[in-house]
């Protein structure tokens, strides 16, 4: 929709992956960089026109969610998480995968893994706490959206969504993701 062509590398300072683009179908690459932040996380809506980034500021520092209502040419900071105390990693994590989504069919809707699942309805001005990170209980690491259904998935547990994020259930998988 707007020609842009978006990708992914492993950053030179071993601060996880961040988001390049290239607005020459890939002749040039360069780093989406907000703030004087790297984007290291990326999600689009259907169109391509508003798209959602994730920056941090180091290792276990602030992490931000920026959006872009225009394709990536500007992007306006809509909302800061604070790490929980003790954390020793920030969000997002890219090394683990997708932890940002935006509902195709809503894009005010969005989903995200950053010390716990949340859930937004307002284009991420709020977040409601849909999996709440506990030491006793392991925290999905990536998400993957088959159709209208969100799965959500940690070493031995996969969490479904069928509301894109709202609510969950938990089931225990037989599978293990190191196996």
């Amino acid at each position: 929709a707007n020609g842009f062509v978006y990708g992914s590398l492993l950053d030179d300072v071993g601060d996880g992956v961040e988001v390049i683009e290239s607005k020459d179908g890939g002749k040039v690459w360069d780093s989406i960089v907000v703030d004087s932040m790297a984007v290291k996380n990326l999600a689009t809506d259907s169109s391509g026109k508003v798209i959602y980034g994730m920056a941090r500021k180091g290792i276990g520092g602030e992490s931000y969610l920026y959006r872009s209502k225009n394709g990536g040419e500007s992007w306006s900071k809509v909302y800061t998480f604070s790490p929980p105390k003790g954390a020793v990693s920030s969000c997002p994590d890219p090394y683990f995968g997708l932890t940002l989504v935006v509902d195709p069919k809503n894009s005010s809707n969005l989903s995200l893994i950053c010390f716990g699942v949340y859930y937004s309805d307002d284009g991420g001005e709020t977040w409601k706490l849909t999996i709440e990170d506990k030491k006793t209980e392991a925290l999905p690491v990536s998400f993957t959206a088959v159709k209208d259904v969100l799965y959500a998935r940690d070493i031995d547990t996969l969490f479904v969504s069928k509301d894109f994020g709202k609510t969950w259930t938990k089931k225990k998988s037989t599978i293990s993701l190191f196996q």
